[in-house]
């Protein structure tokens, strides 16, 4: 069974991923709500407990939030859960049921360094 692409989780690689620029993040959230099947979900949680916003993408399988500050809009985390039951070709995988979290994140910090490589 093959995963279609879906633009939510590009937006969503790109914000979890990298620091962006301020107004390649405003067009990002511009471009969301434009996507077919994304809405928005007022009160959302990261992983480490903070409250936001979320624009929320719901698949055949698979619900996924991206969180961001409804202060500053800076990106907080993702929140992705099964919403139906779909077992995969793979042994080690098997069955995943419905409701069972997919991830769960919290990005606490980011900052600029002077080159590739530093952290």
């Amino acid at each position: 069974m093959r995963t279609r692409s879906v633009p939510s989780h590009a937006i969503l690689r790109l914000m979890g991923g990298q620091a962006l620029v301020p107004e390649v993040r405003v067009a990002l959230f511009r471009a969301l709500p434009m996507i077919e099947g994304v809405s928005v979900k007022p009160d959302a949680v990261d992983a480490a407990g903070r409250h936001g916003v979320a624009f929320v993408y719901t698949g055949d399988w698979e619900r996924f939030e991206i969180i961001v500050s409804s202060e500053d809009y800076r990106f907080l985390g993702t929140y992705g859960e099964s919403v139906a039951d779909r077992t995969f070709p793979s042994e080690k995988v098997g069955t995943v049921k419905a409701g069972t979290p997919l991830v769960w994140s919290a990005q606490l910090e980011t900052k600029v360094v002077d080159k590739p490589g530093l952290r």
